[in-house]
């Protein structure tokens, strides 16, 4: 009476009909949400940190041209300055009459004319 597959309680619990299977699936479909979200989850996590890879990788590229550009402005504010101290100092050592310091003021504006290229 209690064992087959409809009437009694059995028939809900462990029989025939659909009762047990149905337990089973319910397991199943309890566990495959579950996995389901894991797998989403980890799938958007991967998108996200090859996402995040490739923005690191192009800030990168740019901060090293920036670095580049500091670096080459350090140079030529380097050189700048050593001739501007050069020049200073021949200024300073100018002798003669008014119009010979006149052609050597000339000639160190002509030098600067020249260097000025390099530095712009």
């Amino acid at each position: 009476m209690w064992g087959g597959g409809g009437g009694g309680p059995g028939g809900g619990v462990g029989g025939g009909g659909g009762g047990g299977g149905g337990g089973l699936l319910g397991v199943v479909s309890f566990v495959s949400p579950l996995d389901h979200s894991r797998s989403c989850s980890y799938t958007v996590v991967y998108n996200q940190c090859a996402t995040r890879e490739e923005t690191l990788d192009t800030e990168l590229a740019e901060e090293q041209g920036r670095d580049e550009k500091r670096q080459r402005f350090a140079q030529l504010a380097s050189e700048m300055r050593e001739f501007a101290d050069a020049t200073t100092a021949k200024v300073g050592e100018l002798a003669g009459s008014l119009e010979e310091q006149l052609e050597a003021l000339k000639a160190l504006e002509a030098e600067y004319k020249v260097r000025r290229h390099g530095f712009l």
